[in-house]
């Protein structure tokens, strides 16, 4: 085992040193705002978006039926895969809190908006993720849920990870 992080920041991580990598994205919703407003809010780079009362259609653009009921924007966070032997997960979002604009984030949720960051993780072995109550500080002001979705087995193409 072996440990990163500053007591400063609150991060001191502790994890496995053999393994496990991780996708990073960050999903917003909001009952009014279209998706162009969401996205010229945040600036990162839009993975999928889909507007309140716009039609609902299946990734191939087939339709549905009914319109979509909330607006829903994911943004890419990190660039592919990241490995936590080169960034440990919970640095990772300590440091990605510092690049977002949590000031936009915070008052998308005050005007009926949710946020949360979503962490696809890679483990064929044991994964320790330690967020610390500083970091998990970080998070709650803005009104930044986390989400970690396992996928238990080694990284596969950008597909395997869902909607990430």
């Amino acid at each position: 085992m072996w440990q990163l992080g500053t007591p400063e920041k609150g991060v001191g991580v502790v994890a496995m040193t053999n393994g496990g990598s991780y996708r990073v994205s960050l999903h917003v919703s909001h009952p009014t705002r279209s998706a162009d407003q969401v996205i010229s809010s945040i600036g990162l780079e839009t993975r999928y978006a889909r507007s309140v009362g716009e039609p609902r259609v299946t990734p191939s653009g087939n339709p549905l039926g009914d319109a979509y009921a909330r607006t829903d924007v994911s943004f890419r966070v990190s660039d592919g895969v990241v490995h936590n032997h080169d960034i440990l997960v919970a640095d990772y979002v300590d440091r990605t809190l510092d690049r977002v604009p949590l000031e936009a984030i915070s008052e998308m949720v005050r005007s009926g908006g949710s946020c949360f960051l979503l962490l696809g993780i890679y483990a064929e072995a044991s994964l320790l993720c330690d967020f610390s109550p500083m970091l998990l500080s970080r998070l709650a002001p803005n009104g930044i849920g986390l989400k970690l979705d396992f996928y238990g087995g080694p990284e596969n193409s950008e597909d395997s990870a869902g909607e990430l």
